[in-house]
């Protein structure tokens, strides 16, 4: 299991991030999502 990300790091993802109004129109590549689903798993 990886390291727990400190207070700084919790703010940036979970507490002061905005979600878009709407999609770009770009494709997202597979090795982007795989790293994400590495990192959320």
């Amino acid at each position: 299991m990886g390291q727990a990300l400190d207070d700084r790091a919790l703010d940036t993802l979970f507490r002061e991030a905005r979600s878009y109004a709407k999609w770009q129109q770009r494709p997202v590549t597979d090795e982007v999502l795989r790293n994400l689903y590495d990192l959320l798993k």
